[in-house]
């Protein structure tokens, strides 16, 4: 019982520490949808027209992303957006914890 115990307070510590890591990750998405309003309109900009309407919509949220750091991959018909990046935090005493995040919009099928 005791060990079970453990293994569940374990289990909610990591839970509690990662989850505001991935901020970053959800801000960049919640951002790209909405400059895809209405859904399909930043297929239409170039690559440099994307990456300023991102930069002033990081500074307005003031969001810790550079549009740099963001892949954008054009094809014909469809714009993507691919963005990882990896987190560390620390869970207690000399053990620490390192999260990889990908986010891409729109998400791949």
């Amino acid at each position: 019982m005791l060990g079970l115990l453990l293994v569940v307070v374990s289990f909610s510590l990591c839970a509690f520490k990662v989850t505001p890591l991935s901020y970053k990750s959800i801000l960049l998405i919640s951002t790209l949808e909405r400059l895809d309003s209405p859904v399909g309109s930043i297929n239409r900009q170039t690559n440099a027209e994307a990456r300023d309407l991102m930069g002033k919509a990081f500074t307005i949220s003031s969001a810790d992303l550079s549009p740099r750091d963001i892949l954008i991959s054009s094809d014909i018909n469809q714009t993507s957006f691919i963005h990882g990046y990896e987190a560390r935090v620390e869970l207690f005493a000399n053990i620490g914890l390192v999260v990889g995040f990908e986010a891409r919009y729109p998400e791949a099928p």
